[in-house]
């Protein structure tokens, strides 16, 4: 295992900057990723690309104006991807709605209305792992593919990891969803038995969108993992995207969520 090498790179200026990078003195595979994660007005620190190094070994990618990059880079020979694709999803909805399954909808929601409980809305998404696989990654992604339901603003949202669990997409609701707060869109024992994952932002586009989850999952998970993505009540403001949603693609659809496995020799 020859590790990570890390780039940090800020753009302070107010327009986009493209840049071409010369790794060639680390001596990369061709095709080796290169995992940019990326702070500013419209990231909230998710993978905002996968690049790949090219037969030079050089890399080209585009800084977002007023952004922080951090580029995370395996070091081992022919890194690869696998993917691994969710085992069950749904999104469960509040108030006069919380008892309402929703598991075989082909399209997952997250929504924030606190003085309408039944329009608030969260998703959650369940893997099997394979400890092994885990333990062999050089990176883990996570994966959605979603948009926003406007273009507003981004919409931005919060996703916590709870190891252990798997969801019965049949009978979940909001009354026995894992961790979920009763009445409000709220997920509770954090850093217990739920774990933050990051935070993520749609626009009015529908791609994949992805949060680096390595860590967590080599320090908490087993056999299962569940995903929570939410759009919380914990601070004044939060409700400021009341009558928004985001949309993910389910299991059902063609753009499935999924883990996204980098394992090199």
């Amino acid at each position: 295992d020859r590790g990570l090498y890390y780039v940090w790179l800020v753009q302070r200026g107010m327009f986009d900057y493209h840049l071409n990078i010369d790794l060639s003195a680390l001596s990369l595979s061709k095709g080796n990723p290169v995992i940019a994660e990326t702070v500013g007005p419209e990231s909230y620190g998710g993978v905002s690309g996968i690049y790949r190094v090219d037969r030079t070994g050089k890399v080209s990618l585009t800084l977002k104006s007023q952004s922080v990059t951090l580029l995370t880079i395996p070091a081992n020979k022919d890194e690869h991807a696998a993917d691994v694709y969710a085992v069950a999803d749904a999104t469960v909805a509040g108030g006069t709605l919380s008892a309402k399954n929703y598991g075989s909808a082909r399209q997952l929601s997250v929504a924030l209305n606190a003085a309408e409980p039944q329009k608030n809305q969260v998703t959650y998404i369940s893997f099997k792992v394979d400890p092994t696989r885990i333990g062999k990654a050089d990176r883990i992604i996570l994966s959605v593919n979603g948009r926003a339901s406007d273009s507003k603003r981004p919409f931005r949202l919060h996703v916590y990891g709870i190891p252990g669990k798997l969801i019965n997409e049949r009978t979940i609701n909001w009354n026995n969803a894992p961790l979920l707060d009763k009445t409000e869109a709220l997920i509770h024992h954090i850093g217990q038995q739920g774990f933050v994952a990051g935070e993520l932002a749609f626009d009015g586009s529908a791609h994949y969108r992805g949060l680096d989850i390595t860590d967590m999952l080599k320090k908490y998970a087993k056999h299962e993992v569940t995903f929570v993505f939410v759009r919380e009540t914990r601070e004044l403001g939060d409700d400021i995207d009341k009558g928004r949603q985001a949309f993910i693609s389910s299991r059902e659809s063609a753009d499935k969520p999924k883990l996204q496995f980098w394992t090199g020799k």
